[in-house]
């Protein structure tokens, strides 16, 4: 009852302090993908993505069930992130101290709060994560309540989840199953399993993952999800969307942020081998499964550690962050009952930890509220405008949020629900990102695959033809341009500016119908099918 007791507080902590902002790229991105599954697309298949189909998915389910509403996918995403804490909690009270598992619990409340980034398919794949350490460390207890088959199988259902979330987080899930029944098979902990059995199960988890690659070629997502990853996205990601290691003056403006999100793992892991060599220069050892716990929660949060490497934040790197706390929270029998001087250290980094959490929670709680409640998150993600977002708005804030609803309601007023549009920005030769939240929040539908921007793929002159293809097969007669990163980008890519085909092909069909800020509603000039410019 405790740990449900964590996730329902935590649910409606995280729903009650969930941002006020609509994200216009992340957030917008499955938000949108959602409304696009809906009506029978596909990702890859109909639009591009480097994520895997899970989320859009059951975002889709959710609008059919209970309506497209912005709060829908906010409680959606609460869930997910209470269920971590959850996990985390119930490992924690193993210690058999209700005072560690509620410290536990506050600190993945408080890491859950400070890490958010809405809907975000990094947040499912953490919490299978956390089920796929539990159900692998598991293999070294010989009280064991599930078959060492019905385990494999079960991993590898988790594996194969957390690959429809996130394709680049398969192998990472792959690794840290194979290198523990390697790890049984070798040292044969259990003393009744022969190795035929670890082999049986290495090859029974695979079942899984095989079925699920096989659902995604039949669906004819494989292909393509391939090609946008390794081909499209992949050769540029890391040149033009990788931002550098935060140096020491970060660690002067946020200290708390800073240790918690970058060396939580490290140091968890340092307080895990500290552990360990006390207990044995105590003469003592750490009884399964609680080390198994300890050992592949710590690895598995050092190699989930690189998914961060290229984006360190808070939210890239949430997984790994919330698998150390998973560690920190299996050694609490330990910590807290053992006995010994060379105990010591780690249960000074224990108690760090307990009011880093506390930190986390109040600080990103204060800032977080603005005002904004469980009774007031119902704004429509569909066919709504300036008088109907409610307490949610574009990122921003003061006139530059006005200035959006005002935008959005005059591209209501001048198209039909569910009109094919274009949400772009004032150069496509270079850019950041793009306001990808229009389509869902007004009801209309992407004309390009290309709908969401990626610098280096959008500003590519092939994928603007596709894109100005589309836009003359589906006959777009509104345009929604957000001027307002063109600076940076230009300033950030000054050098490696792309092409400015599709820029002069809105320009040459399109005018000026009403601006707001940064903000221009184009309509097209002309009546006649548009020439799509490609055959120069």
């Amino acid at each position: 009852m405790k740990p449900l007791a964590a996730f329902l507080i935590a649910t409606f902590t995280l729903i009650a302090l969930s941002p006020g902002s609509v994200g216009r790229f992340d957030e917008g991105i499955l938000l949108t993908g959602g409304q696009l599954v809906r009506h029978g697309l596909l990702p890859s298949v109909d639009y591009y993505s480097i994520y895997g189909p899970a989320q859009p998915l059951i975002l889709a389910i959710l609008y059919d069930t209970f309506g497209q509403t912005v709060l829908v996918g906010r409680a959606y995403d609460a869930i997910l992130n209470a269920a971590i804490v959850g996990t985390i909690t119930l490992v924690a009270l193993r210690s058999q101290s209700i005072i560690f598992g509620a410290a536990m619990a506050l600190a993945a409340l408080g890491l859950a709060l400070g890490s958010a980034l809405p809907l975000y398919p990094v947040t499912p794949a953490g919490l299978l994560f956390l089920w796929l350490v539990v159900v692998t460390a598991g293999l070294y207890n010989n009280a064991t309540f599930m078959s060492l088959p019905v385990r494999a199988l079960v991993a590898g259902t988790l594996i194969g989840a957390i690959v429809l979330f996130r394709y680049d987080l398969g192998p990472h899930a792959v690794f840290i199953w194979g290198a523990a029944l390697v790890g049984c098979l070798l040292s044969d902990p259990t003393k009744h399993l022969s190795r035929r059995a670890y082999f049986l199960a290495g090859a029974l988890s695979a079942v899984p993952v095989i079925l699920v690659a096989a659902g995604l070629f039949a669906s004819g997502i494989l292909a393509p999800a391939f090609v946008d990853v390794t081909q499209v996205a992949g050769p540029v990601y890391f040149e033009l969307r990788s931002t550098p290691w935060p140096g020491l003056a970060m660690l002067a403006q946020s200290p708390v942020h800073f240790a918690m999100v970058y060396f939580a793992p490290a140091t968890i892991l340092a307080v895990a081998v500290c552990f360990l060599l006390a207990r044995r220069l105590n003469g003592r050892w750490m009884p399964n499964p609680t080390g198994a716990f300890v050992i592949i929660g710590s690895a598995a949060a050092l190699i989930l550690y690189t998914k961060g490497f290229t984006r360190p934040s808070a939210s890239h790197m949430y997984i790994a962050s919330a698998m150390s706390l998973f560690a920190l929270a299996a050694l609490g029998a330990g910590l807290l009952t053992g006995v010994g001087r060379f105990l010591l250290v780690p249960r000074v980094v224990l108690a760090s930890a307990t009011l880093v959490g506390l930190f986390l929670t109040l600080h990103f709680g204060q800032v977080r509220a603005h005002g904004t409640w469980l009774n007031n998150l119902d704004a429509p993600a569909t066919a709504c405008c300036a008088d109907t977002l409610g307490p949610f708005r574009q990122e921003g804030s003061g006139g530059a949020s006005n200035e959006r609803d005002r935008a959005q309601a005059r591209l209501v007023e001048l198209t039909e629900a569910g009109e094919p549009i274009l949400s772009a920005n004032g150069r496509h030769d270079v850019l950041i990102l793009s306001d990808v939240s229009v389509y869902a929040l007004t009801g209309r539908m992407p004309a390009t695959r290309w709908f969401w921007y990626d610098p280096g793929v959008q500003t590519s002159e092939p994928v603007q033809r596709e894109m100005i293809a589309d836009l003359v097969r589906a006959n777009v007669r509104v345009i929604y341009v957000d001027a307002q990163f063109d600076n940076d980008a230009a300033e950030l890519y000054s050098g490696r500016e792309g092409s400015s085909l599709l820029d002069q092909y809105i320009a040459d069909n399109y005018e000026i119908d009403s601006t707001f800020g940064p903000i221009s509603i184009l309509v097209r000039s002309n009546d006649l099918p548009l020439d799509d410019g490609t055959s120069n």
